[in-house]
């Protein structure tokens, strides 16, 4: 089923066809063809494309969900790009922006790249036991050169 969501991305365009297999054999191989031939933009599509894989194949063994491929893509889709929007905010503009009265400080959380020549992996995970709810996360980001 998972090839079915990767014949979608390449058949919208999303990203191109040559990342999927046969074009690529394996995740390194993936992620080279992303440094070398692509921008930091179909990296970061890549990483919620999997993502997203990975959020619907546990939702189908875990919860008996069937696993849907246009809901698999949609979802990464949506979750690159709030995360183009939310990269892309201006912190000065957020609080210049807001009005706060409520007389505590407000903490901006956003995410920053790595330097130039590093790739930055980040994983996360959490579990809300009074609802038996559970999710986990991963992301790759690379600095444009």
């Amino acid at each position: 089923m998972v090839h079915k969501v990767w014949d979608l991305a390449a058949k919208h365009s999303w990203l191109p066809s040559t990342l999927f297999p046969p074009g690529c054999q394996d995740l390194f191989h993936c992620l080279s063809k992303i440094k070398s031939f692509h921008d930091s933009k179909a990296l970061q599509k890549f990483s919620f494309l999997l993502c997203s894989i990975w959020k619907s194949k546990n939702a189908a063994v875990f919860n008996n969900e069937i696993f849907n491929p246009v809901a698999c893509l949609i979802r990464a889709k949506k979750a690159s790009a709030e995360w183009r929007i939310r990269t892309c905010m201006s912190v000065d503009h957020y609080f210049r922006g807001s009005s706060s009265s409520l007389g505590t400080p407000t903490h901006l959380v956003r995410w920053y790249p790595p330097p130039p020549g590093f790739v930055k992996l980040n994983f996360d995970g959490s579990l809300i036991n009074f609802q038996q709810q559970e999710a986990s996360s991963f992301g790759i980001g690379q600095e444009d050169s």
